[in-house]
């Protein structure tokens, strides 16, 4: 029998639109044989095989192979689940109106189908949403806004925007109120949040979950500084005569004009800094002559600083990036590692202190709910994922056990 890491790594190729003729006809066999169903099922439910930009590069016969498969495998579902007419109805209503194939039909068929079973079997205190916007703007005087969840960011400038060019209420102040490089501002983001920030001189940021950033109202003429813990990404405004810092406890990171990622979570071991790019230097404050105390990176490395050490290495910039393109992506991850990411992203205590070796690759959407993601776990690897919670108490902290 096939491996299912290497269904789902097939699965993988398919959605990135790099798997070969060959590569697609075995996975048409997997499909045709149902052997590993549960695997290519559950890939479909979480939207992991809608069809891939350069589908059309597909020879017309494969194509229309997949569509077939794909429309068998929709009937035999909806008619394994005979209390779906609903869902069929949906179906119905979307292949009369919309002109889409017949694989597009069977992957919304089967996805509306999957979550209404799940919906149906399982009580619904046992699911939890993925986050979304969520953040916080602290000003000056201590005044905390909560953003708006219907807005993905703001614009910092006279006034506080969003994105969209709407007001964010009571946040008009004067620049001359604080001094250059100050902090008397700050944006966080909660478990479970994410927003975008665009400062005074047009740098970008992505704030991933749990995370802060502390920024002044306005930068002095010499260099831009701004304060983080926890995840954020980076599209710095260029200027050669204009330094850009980000500060981390006892790192400091300096650009002129870069894309780039930082991972600086209090509570984890070690922070990251990949670049994407152009250049910058990283540097670790208060340590003695003979340790490293700076790097400079060049795109695609990472500089590492762990228990007062600072290592460069080759960077994967698809898994230090994909949380602001809205995905998971492990590659050979630890499982601590996941379990921090699931946590903050789903805002659940996750244990899994009995894997110290234990790794997982993936790409999951960060838009599935919390039981589609653990399926998808289990349904590829040797893991198993139980959810703990009170029934009785449905504001009793959750717990995740990941166990063998």
């Amino acid at each position: 029998m096939e491996k299912r890491e290497e269904i789902f790594r097939l699965i993988q190729r398919y959605r990135q639109g790099i798997a070969t003729e060959e590569e697609v006809r075995h996975l048409l066999h997997q499909i045709q044989s149902g052997v590993n169903s549960d695997v290519i099922e559950t890939a479909i439910s979480a939207g992991l095989l809608d069809e891939p930009s350069d589908w059309m590069k597909q020879s017309a016969d494969t194509r229309q192979k997949l569509d077939v498969l794909f429309e068998q495998m929709m009937q035999r579902r909806v008619a394994d689940v005979k209390t779906l007419s609903s869902p069929r109805a949906i179906v119905h209503a979307i292949r009369k109106w919309l002109p889409i194939s017949a694989a597009a039909v069977a992957l919304i068929a089967l996805t509306i189908g999957w979550i209404y079973f799940m919906n149906q079997s399982q009580p619904i205190p046992k699911d939890i949403e993925p986050g979304g916007n969520r953040a916080t703007l602290t000003l000056g005087d201590g005044q905390i806004i909560e953003l708006s969840e219907a807005q993905e960011g703001i614009v910092v400038g006279e006034e506080v925007r969003y994105l969209d060019g709407t007001n964010v209420s009571a946040t008009r102040y004067a620049a001359q109120e604080s001094g250059p490089n100050e902090y008397p501002m700050s944006l966080s983001t909660p478990q479970r949040g994410t927003y975008q920030i665009t400062l005074p001189d047009g740098t970008r940021v992505w704030l991933n979950a749990a995370s802060t950033l502390r920024y002044p109202v306005r930068f002095n003429s010499q260099e831009r500084v701004v304060e983080l813990a926890g995840e954020a990404y980076f599209e710095v405004r260029n200027s050669e005569a204009w330094p850009f810092k980000v500060v981390s406890e006892s790192q400091t990171i300096e650009v002129l004009g870069t894309s780039f990622n930082v991972n600086a979570y209090p509570d984890e071991k070690a922070m990251a800094t990949t670049l994407v790019s152009g250049s910058l230097r990283v540097t670790l404050e208060g340590l003695s002559d003979s340790q490293t105390t700076s790097v400079v990176l060049k795109p695609g490395e990472v500089a590492i600083h762990a228990a007062g050490q600072l290592e460069k290495r080759s960077g994967d910039l698809a898994a230090s990036t994909a949380w602001k393109e809205g995905y998971f992506v492990f590659n050979n991850a630890t499982m601590e590692t996941i379990a921090a990411q699931i946590g903050r992203w789903y805002g659940i205590e996750v244990d899994c202190i009995d894997l110290p070796h234990q790794t997982f690759s993936a790409e999951i959407p960060r838009s599935v709910k919390l039981s589609t993601l653990l399926k998808l776990i289990e349904s590829t690897s040797d893991l198993h994922c139980e959810l703990i919670y009170n029934p009785d108490n449905p504001n009793e902290e959750r717990r995740l056990m990941i166990t063998k």
